[in-house]
């Protein structure tokens, strides 16, 4: 995760690194909620491999860069992700 990350700051224009995190995993799941085998699945070699190819390839069907895909799955999953935890407060604040 960290080593894609600095390519991607160091080299935005040629780096083809995406930077797998839980939001990417959300997104590949395609749930929110993550049980902890698919986690640790994402984060372990052969699954963070398997989600680089897969927002790499989809990344290349839309003309993007793949960490240019990835930032914007990652803003969409945060938002997604924060109008949940919104929703799941409110009934505190109308008590």
């Amino acid at each position: 995760k960290v080593l894609a990350f600095y390519k991607n700051i160091l080299d935005p224009a040629s780096s083809e690194d995406v930077t797998i995190d839980t939001h990417i995993a959300r997104v590949l799941f395609d749930k929110m909620s993550l049980e902890s085998n698919e986690i640790s699945y994402v984060f372990s070699k052969r699954g963070n491999i398997e989600a680089q190819v897969a927002v790499q390839k989809e990344a290349k069907k839309r003309r993007v860069k793949p960490h240019v895909l990835q930032a914007s799955l990652w803003v969409c999953v945060r938002e997604l992700a924060q109008a949940r935890a919104d929703k799941d407060q409110l009934p505190l604040y109308i008590k």
